[in-house]
């Protein structure tokens, strides 16, 4: 019973760890247009280990700072 609960500990334990690294990966994202652009291209490649919110708003991110020329794009 004991080892039962100490799993479920660690399963929560190891859930929280990810969601907190997911978390300071999107945070890092956002300050900087590097690690930006860096997501974005996970995203289009489906590497991406953000949630499908997060994705929508680094998506949103980027168009917005290409529309005020903060990144220019190579065509």
């Amino acid at each position: 019973m004991k080892a039962i609960l100490n799993k479920i500990k660690d399963y929560f334990k190891k859930r929280k760890q990810r969601k907190e690294a997911r978390k300071a990966t999107f945070l890092r994202a956002k300050r900087n247009y590097e690690a930006l652009i860096n997501e974005l291209r996970l995203i289009q490649e489906k590497k991406s280990k953000l949630s499908r919110r997060e994705r929508e708003i680094v998506v949103m991110q980027i168009k917005y700072l290409i529309s005020k020329g903060h990144i220019v794009v190579n065509k």
